[in-house]
């Protein structure tokens, strides 16, 4: 996998969008992900669903929710889960997406995206956590050069893992929060990440959107 977040060093609108194919290898299964900048950001896409919401964002699990004006709520094109993004977020253009994403927004106006994959497995979700957890290690399939300790949370009240990511590929660096979700009907990833110079500035937004994450009822 390759992060392009920050095209800001290049011309045009191939210089706005730069995508490039990462593999995220989880249990038995291999998942290749398109990231986009984030200026090719569209409000809406094709199948998905944009819809009004003024509540609080969820809460990750020892912090605390932040109140945003004008929240929307995006479903996933299956129809199966959903986040909740500020003004300035919306759907990316489903051309760009990756295989086995059902969602993936991104910020108009900076570097940060956040993508969903859910991830079919028998496995248990501690083995699968150790999984995933292996991969981002082992920078076989992600090209990582920091990788946290697990942090346990729940998200949407359910059981979740989160790992601190930095990844570094020809020149190009990102940051990120890599979140493993047990849902009911799915084990999940949902990953927000952004470029190093908006970490600060990203990271609270990119996690109260990670701690939206819910499957729909």
């Amino acid at each position: 996998m390759i992060f392009e977040m920050d095209a800001r060093n290049r011309a045009g609108r191939e210089g706005r969008v730069q995508m490039r194919e990462w593999m995220i290898r989880v249990g038995l299964g291999v998942v290749p992900v398109l990231v986009v900048a984030a200026a090719g950001v569209a409000a809406v896409g094709a199948g998905g669903s944009l819809e009004s919401n003024h509540a609080v964002m969820g809460q990750v699990s020892g912090s605390e929710p932040v109140r945003l004006a004008a929240l929307r709520t995006i479903v996933a094109v299956d129809g199966k889960t959903q986040v909740t993004v500020p003004d300035g977020w919306g759907m990316s253009p489903q051309n760009v997406w990756g295989k086995g994403e059902t969602l993936q927004v991104a910020d108009s106006r900076g570097s940060g995206n956040l993508l969903i994959a859910p991830q079919h497995t028998r496995n248990d979700f501690a083995t699968f956590v150790q999984n995933v957890r292996a991969n981002l290690v082992s920078g076989r399939v992600i090209r990582t050069t920091s990788v946290s300790e697990d942090h346990p949370m729940t998200v949407g009240g359910k059981q979740a893992v989160q790992w601190d990511v930095a990844v570094s590929n020809n020149g190009l660096d990102g940051v990120g929060w890599m979140t493993a979700v047990a849902g009911d009907h799915s084990y999940y990833l949902v990953f927000g990440f952004t470029s190093p110079d908006r970490a600060d500035t990203d990271k609270t937004t990119i996690q109260n959107i990670i701690a939206s994450f819910q499957e729909c009822p």
